[in-house]
């Protein structure tokens, strides 16, 4: 992050750093990885689905995901992808999603900072998932929660981010250096989803 310029956020590397640390730098290290993803992502899938059909159609949504994004030959699948960061950030976009509508459903304060915090997580690992925050902003402005409880659960959003950050911090980069590597990506990364969003 200090010397090269870098399109990810920095979570996604710590983790892989942090996993590698503990058990080598083998690449079936990074297959168990990928492959532990899998499981966790297709499982928030068939959760997510089974809000919203019933247990068959989830099921069947899940497993269509694990053959068309696991078993993919090429290299975006998810056992073996080019960035792990992407498979961070997506399973913490679920993770939020889910308990986004856990919240909307059962207005439990617990499932919005949990989706706050699992937002932040996403974001910390891949940057392009930042305007899932309209989502939540606008659930709570629907919602007219306690300004206390808002704060609370939007507070949860920066726990990650500032975690990954402050280990940089640590490791010698100076906030000129994390403004100048972030500042292009963020931009770069709204314009992204702005042209997903719109084309």
């Amino acid at each position: 992050y200090k010397d090269i310029f870098n399109v990810y956020a920095p979570l996604g590397y710590q983790i892989n750093a942090l996993i590698s640390f503990i058990f080598g730098t083998k690449l079936i290290v990074f297959q168990h990885i990928g492959l532990n993803l899998t499981i966790l992502i297709s499982f928030i899938i068939y959760l997510i689905s089974k809000e919203y059909t019933n247990k068959i159609l989830a099921t069947l949504l899940a497993v269509m995901m694990i053959f068309i994004c696991a078993y993919s030959p090429d290299i975006s699948n998810w056992i073996m992808p080019y960035s792990y960061s992407i498979l961070y950030a997506l399973f913490g976009f679920l993770l939020s999603f889910y308990f986004l509508i856990k919240y909307i459903k059962n207005d439990n304060d617990k499932s919005l900072m949990l989706s706050c915090l699992f937002y932040g997580f996403s974001v910390a690992s891949k940057y392009e998932y930042c305007l899932f925050l309209f989502a939540i902003l606008t659930v709570i402005l629907y919602k007219k929660k306690n300004i206390s409880k808002v704060v609370k659960s939007l507070a949860c959003i920066f726990i990650f981010p500032l975690l990954s950050f402050f280990i940089l911090l640590i490791q010698g980069n100076s906030f000129v250096d994390l403004y100048n590597g972030d500042k292009c990506v963020v931009l770069e990364g709204l314009f992204k989803s702005y042209d997903i969003i719109f084309t």
